[in-house]
């Protein structure tokens, strides 16, 4: 039959018609008289079932495999299924990146829309978990240059180790890491960088993220009684405080007092609560022991390191 009866039979249109031939999806018959395509019954079949498979939108490089028979007809809409799942996830990352935007934009003309900061929120969405995690290490060592940025970045990371599931969580994900770029980079003081970059906090610092993952989740564990007993325990066989140590108590105390200093990341801390407690599930366990172990720290009157905090504490902090 001609290629009227077909694009009759197929709705097709003459142009896609031509282009399946091309991708070699049908291979017409041609008569040299007459100089027109002889279509059998066989390839109007095959039309059909590609104009029928285009209409749920399976790729046409995924149709030609099944029909040289490389992939079964199940193979070919379980793979369609997962691609499907992909794009109704990037759907709605792009659904919540448009919510976000239209909640936050102050631009009038298409002109000032930051096109950068959409581009880097999308790509944030597509990060894997330990991706995730380096991307806001990468951001709070822009912010804060050196080991105070690894310092902020550890403190944030028992919080970003769950899979981002839900658009809830991504919702608190895109905020956070609009936060965070919202922040502006920090001018560090010559006293305080000194001794953010000395081996003694250098050491202190590598110390903690060697044991961040088991010691977080070992804290969460333990009843309330069980973290009192064991802080006891620590403090009580902790060695006597020297000269070194007591100035690197102080040091990191000015730390503290510089970071607090400032009221655009005080602001941040409060806001970026709510999306944390969103993306972690243990938030709450977490932030209470760490509460306790604080509060036991400074409580124990008997050891020299609570004595010597408060002492601390005591000459910067009057009020």
């Amino acid at each position: 039959m001609n290629i009227n009866k077909v694009i009759k039979i197929t709705g097709l249109t003459k142009k896609a018609i031509y282009y399946y031939e091309n991708k070699g999806l049908i291979s017409p018959e041609y008569n040299p008289e007459s100089g027109y395509r002889i279509f059998t019954n066989d390839d109007v079949k095959i039309l059909s079932v590609i104009a029928a498979l285009r209409h749920i939108d399976v790729p046409i490089e995924k149709i030609k495999l099944a029909l040289c028979d490389e992939i079964s007809i199940n193979e070919l809409f379980e793979k369609h299924l997962i691609y499907l799942d992909r794009s109704i996830d990037s759907m709605k990352n792009i659904k919540l990146l448009i919510t976000d935007f239209i909640h936050d934009n102050k631009a009038t003309n298409i002109r000032d829309i930051k096109i950068e900061k959409i581009v880097d929120l999308r790509k944030s969405l597509e990060l894997s978990q330990m991706e995730r995690i380096d991307f806001i290490a990468k951001q709070f060592q822009r912010i804060f240059p050196g080991n105070l940025g690894k310092l902020y970045y550890l403190g944030l990371y028992n919080y970003l180790n769950e899979s981002i599931d839900s658009d809830e969580k991504k919702g608190a994900w895109l905020h956070l890491v609009e936060d965070i770029d919202n922040l502006e980079i920090y001018e560090i003081p010559n006293e305080i960088e000194h001794f953010l970059s000395s081996e003694k906090f250098e050491n202190w610092i590598n110390q903690i993220q060697s044991k961040l993952n088991t010691s977080f989740k070992d804290v969460i564990e333990l009843t309330e009684d069980e973290v009192y007993e064991r802080v006891y325990e620590n403090l009580k066989n902790q060695k006597k405080l020297n000269a070194d140590d007591l100035e690197f108590m102080e040091n990191f105390v000015k730390v503290q007092m510089f970071i607090n200093s400032n009221n655009d990341f005080k602001s941040f801390l409060e806001k970026s609560q709510k999306n944390l407690e969103m993306l972690c599930s243990s938030y709450g366990i977490i932030k209470n022991r760490l509460f306790l172990i604080k509060k036991y720290v400074e409580e124990n009157k008997t050891s020299a390191v609570a004595k010597e905090i408060k002492k601390i504490k005591g000459k910067y902090f009057k009020n």
